[in-house]
């Protein structure tokens, strides 16, 4: 006796995929991270439609060559940068796997692509940048706020999700009246305790 494979289409996983995914924030899931793959699934409908003329793909139909379209349509149609292409080839690679695991697929379209970030040059401001940008005027309280809290990520160590998370209770004064943020890191889930230095306590 042969068992039979379960037929599914692309979207058909995807939206499994990410209606389980809703259902698991702040459980196991980050919202940030059901909106990328949230964003993942527009974008492969919207390839589809373009390159295709289609609106779904069975899964069995997918191969090598639709992998490296639905790339090049990220790179030079929408002008994605290498890295933000990697991150939307990432979620459609782990909806496969799933799929893969569940039976809906007997083969891997994705074993002959390499899927690899490229590391970015990072630039660093000079102490003479970030004074500049302290004491820079802006005449819109919404750029203010953004400059502060980018002054206070400077200041702290601390990443944009972070310090998107921080609340009061994050706050605690030692013996000595000094001020530490003791945290869990968002994207790790490693505690830390950094001192709150004068620029950051005061903005």
């Amino acid at each position: 006796k042969v068992e039979s494979i379960q037929s599914k289409t692309l979207c058909q996983i995807f939206e499994e995929y990410i209606s389980d995914a809703r259902k698991s924030i702040d459980i196991d899931v980050k919202k940030d991270t059901v909106y990328s793959y949230e964003r993942t699934y527009d974008l492969l409908k919207d390839y589809m439609k373009i390159t295709y003329k289609r609106k779904d793909f069975s899964l069995q139909e997918l191969n090598l060559s639709f992998i490296e379209k639905f790339n090049i349509y990220l790179r030079s149609e929408l002008n994605h940068k290498k890295n933000t292409a990697v991150k939307h080839l990432r979620c459609l690679m782990r909806v496969v796997n799933v799929a893969i695991a569940n039976r809906h697929l007997t083969f891997d379209p994705f074993q002959s692509f390499k899927v690899q970030r490229e590391t970015p040059e990072r630039i660093f401001l000079t102490e003479e940048e970030l004074r500049t940008l302290i004491n820079k005027d802006f005449k819109v309280k919404r750029l203010e706020r953004v400059r502060d809290l980018f002054i206070f990520c400077c200041f702290t160590g601390l990443s944009y999700s972070d310090a998107k998370t921080l609340s009061p209770e994050h706050f605690e004064t030692d013996a000595n009246g000094r001020v530490w943020i003791k945290k869990k890191r968002v994207k790790t889930g490693v505690l830390f305790r950094v001192p709150l230095l004068p620029i950051p306590k005061l903005i």
